[in-house]
């Protein structure tokens, strides 16, 4: 079930819920980043929620390979969903993972406040783009969590090196995750927001039809590392997908 229609069928999510789901994209984007992998497109409809409630990230045809012999490359192609794109995608200036980031700072907006911060109302993606490099986030007088706006505040900078907060250590130690145990989180021993009805699960046929995707994906990316090492550029570990 996807992490979209989740959403949904909660309505506003708790502050609990809503450090779960963040929670869990950061330590997904965490491994990819640290891979030297960008996404490029977060988004509750690129995440299934499993029989036991934990995220898994589908769909890798926008994960790129942002590491070349010079170190760290910046990437330009302007590429994602235009309500979670970051401000730098869109002006066309280079970006890095950070874009990663302010998406995940939309999704923790959709959800406490119920709608996206930037072009809710908008149909034109132009419009939409202007407002996420113009407009000031502004909050629904309903959301009184002050740490929760803070963060979304961090997340949502149009100065990308103020996203991390420095280091993943720093934005996982932020206090609006005062009380969060990363720890069980990743032991996948904490409580779950929310258990898809057996009828809402992907049925075995899609889920296989998910993995060919999934592997043709994977193929297409060592391939662009194997032409990229061939040109002298290491690109450090493979077989990242693996777990995702």
């Amino acid at each position: 079930m996807e992490l979209f229609d989740v959403i949904r069928d909660i309505g506003l999510l708790s502050t609990y819920d809503s450090q779960f789901y963040v929670a869990s994209m950061i330590l997904i984007t965490e491994y990819l980043h640290h891979q030297n992998i960008i996404y490029r497109d977060i988004k509750p409809e690129n995440f299934m929620v499993d029989d036991k409630g934990f995220l898994k990230l589908i769909d890798l045809g926008t994960a790129k390979i942002i590491k070349g012999k010079q170190g760290i490359i910046r990437t330009y192609t302007i590429i994602g969903t235009p309500h979670y794109m970051a401000p730098e995608i869109i002006c066309g200036k280079g970006y890095n993972c950070l874009v990663d980031l302010w998406s995940i700072g939309i999704c923790l907006y959709e959800f406490m406040c119920g709608m996206v911060p930037f072009g809710e109302e908008a149909e034109d993606p132009y419009e939409i783009y202007e407002e996420i490099i113009k407009k000031d986030i502004t909050y629904p007088n309903y959301l009184k969590d002050k740490k929760a706006k803070k963060l979304m505040d961090q997340l949502l900078s149009r100065v990308p090196e103020v996203r991390l907060g420095g280091s993943y250590a720093s934005l996982k130690g932020n206090p609006w995750f005062e009380n969060f145990d990363w720890e069980k989180l990743l032991e996948k021993e904490i409580k779950t927001p929310y258990l898809p009805p057996a009828d809402k699960l992907l049925p075995e046929l899609e889920i296989k039809s998910l993995e060919q995707n999934g592997k043709m994906i994977e193929e297409e990316i060592k391939q662009e590392q194997a032409v990229r090492q061939m040109d002298g550029q290491n690109q450090g570990d493979q077989g990242w997908e693996k777990d995702f």
